[in-house]
């Protein structure tokens, strides 16, 4: 059909024409996977992202000639301001490892589409913020950090209730003190393009505070006696997570006071 004589006339340019028409158009190509299911193969071809490790914008097979071929993974990161998804803690340990990451910083399109595409050409597409960063140590090792951090997570999970599904040791944190995931296993998170096609806004989902074992303020936080300033930190340690992608805690005004009363308490 016509259409697809000109999407293979599309994926033909290069150079500057191609990156000048992906400028103009990334988007609306982006859309066209979630509405032209038999042009999808041949527009997921075009498209392209920005990447944490490359200049400019690459596209999927660019990443693959790059990935590990044995894993057979492309991994992604979705938000709204690029800035904020390159500052992400979620990124350390992807920094760390060298491993690229695709920065998807349209997130009206990108948090519907993305998640629906599923894999391309057999790598499977993956969230970072759902799943489990690269790491060298062994379960056993982190089983046994979890156990010694146990009393830690169960204390600050008692102060920040229903705030949060559940507080764990992270193993994708190398400097900053904790990071906020989703829960790939609640009901909702692979919901998003049905909400969008009802035009309804996605439910919250219940986020999980990972914590680093290996920072001076948890450390610090371990042994801390001072109830109220144990409760503080700890809210922090949440609401800055938060901040650091781009959401917003819950009670700004709380947090503002928090700060306020360390750095006056730091004096």
């Amino acid at each position: 059909n016509s259409t697809k004589k000109i999407l293979q006339a599309i994926k033909k340019l290069s150079g500057e024409d191609a990156d000048t028409f992906i400028e103009q158009y990334n988007r609306v190509m982006k859309e066209g996977i979630y509405i032209d299911q038999v042009n999808k193969e041949l527009l997921l071809d075009i498209v392209k992202y920005k990447s944490s490790t490359e200049e400019g914008l690459v596209s999927f097979e660019d990443y693959m000639s790059r990935g590990d071929s044995e894993k057979k993974e492309i991994y992604y990161i979705v938000g709204d301001d690029e800035k904020v998804l390159r500052n992400s803690p979620h990124l350390e340990a992807y920094k760390k490892a060298n491993i690229e990451v695709h920065i998807m910083d349209d997130k009206e399109v990108d948090s519907i589409v993305t998640p629906m595409i599923g894999a391309y050409k057999e790598w499977s597409l993956k969230d970072i913020t759902t799943i489990d960063a690269p790491d060298s140590k062994s379960e056993e090792e982190k089983e046994e950090i979890s156990k010694e951090f146990k009393s830690l997570t169960d204390k600050i999970k008692e102060v920040l209730g229903e705030e949060v599904k559940e507080v764990k040791t992270s193993t994708r944190l190398t400097s900053s003190p904790s990071c906020v995931i989703k829960d790939s296993s609640d009901p909702m998170a692979g919901m998003a393009a049905m909400f969008a096609q009802m035009g309804q806004e996605m439910p919250e989902i219940p986020l999980i505070l990972e914590i680093n074992p290996d920072h001076e303020m948890i450390k610090k936080l371990d042994s801390l006696d001072d109830k109220s300033l144990f409760d503080d930190l700890s809210w922090i340690l949440l609401d800055s997570a938060k901040l650091s992608e781009g959401l917003e805690p819950k009670d700004k005004g709380a947090f503002a006071q928090r700060v306020a009363s360390l750095a006056t308490k730091a004096l």
